[in-house]
């Protein structure tokens, strides 16, 4: 196992330890194991049980511990608000989160693939950990029917592609506070992605509410967002350093900055929205020469939105600002806030 960045602080996380944990011990394959009625002392006992490509079905109660899938398998709850994962007093110095699909993101991994996480909530609590639920080095990652609480990161994706993220509520830990989704990059991992980029990224039909950033998305490539609901937060959804995003149908409102902020973004297309009662509605902000690749904001798209109650419709501030972009064919009505 390789690592490039000096990880001596990191390699006592529980995140790295557990998941070193549960490679060496999920031997069996492909099992199917009801939790806790086949007998296990924990829910990770049952899933280093069921192994890569196994499936534990969690029945309804509260299980106060933190669970890691490393090697592609699924965890599906009882329903939202049945099956309960709490993270109270699941403290970690490095952030570990209460779920963790794959392996750490600062350190060198092989990608695994084919997760599922569904049908449960997972709530912060009392000296609880950052993160609610985060992959790494991982794809074909499917999350959706969740619940997640109390967070300042509710989902973090690194080094992760061909996700798909859906009907997911989450609440954040407060309108100035972290990311309700966060698709982040290590640049020093740039390398070991096709191209240098996460890619194939769907994110639909979420709830995302009372966090800093609603949906956050870093050198990714060709990722949708489409059908979700952002309120509360400062910013509703930022494409930072992105390519060939597309953003439509969304109800983005509340946001104390803008509802979408863009910068180092290629060719998005942002369309078909609803902005409501933000400071701004959509927002260039200041580029650098190149961020994970991508060129200053270029050729990005902005048309057929609704923009009602914002306190400006589209604002240019940044300097480096590339050619093609365009915006065309909005409209302002202040009855879609209603």
């Amino acid at each position: 196992m390789k690592s490039i960045l000096n990880h001596k602080s990191f390699s006592r996380s529980t995140f790295f330890a557990c998941a070193l944990l549960v490679a060496s011990t999920a031997t069996a394959l492909g099992t199917t194991i009801n939790h806790p009625s086949d007998g296990y002392t924990s829910v990770q006992a049952a899933v280093n049980a069921a192994g890569c490509g196994g499936t534990v079905y969690l029945a309804a109660g509260t299980y106060n511990e933190r669970i890691l899938l490393t090697c592609g398998s699924r965890l599906i709850g009882a329903g939202v608000g049945q099956t309960i994962i709490d993270g109270t007093n699941l403290t970690d110095p490095n952030g570990a989160p209460v779920i963790g699909l794959g392996n750490h993101p600062f350190v060198v991994f092989p990608f695994t693939q084919d997760y599922e996480l569904a049908n449960l909530t997972v709530r912060a609590g009392v000296n609880t950990t950052p993160q609610g639920v985060a992959t790494g080095w991982s794809s074909n990652v499917s999350i959706h029917d969740l619940e997640i609480t109390g967070f300042s990161t509710g989902l973090a994706i690194d080094l992760s592609f061909q996700d798909k993220i859906h009907d997911v509520s989450i609440v954040g830990a407060g309108p100035t506070l972290g990311r309700c989704i966060y698709v982040r990059e290590r640049d020093v991992f740039e390398t070991y992605l096709t191209d240098g980029h996460m890619s194939s990224q769907e994110f639909h039909h979420n709830a995302l509410s009372n966090c800093n950033i609603g949906l956050e998305l870093q050198n990714s490539l060709g990722a949708v967002i489409q059908h979700n609901r952002v309120e509360r937060t400062s910013v509703g959804v930022r494409l930072f350093g992105v390519g060939q995003t597309d953003v439509q149908q969304n109800f983005i409102a509340n946001s104390s900055v803008a509802g979408i902020v863009m910068s180092n973004s290629e060719a998005a297309t942002i369309h078909h929205n609803t902005l409501c009662s933000n400071a701004t509605a959509v927002r260039y902000s200041q580029s650098v020469e190149s961020r994970f690749g991508f060129a200053p904001s270029t050729n990005n798209l902005v048309h057929h939105n609704t923009f009602g109650l914002n306190g400006a419709g589209i604002v240019i501030l940044d300097t480096l600002l590339g050619q093609g972009n365009r915006d065309f064919q909005n409209n302002t009505n202040a009855s879609v806030c209603q």
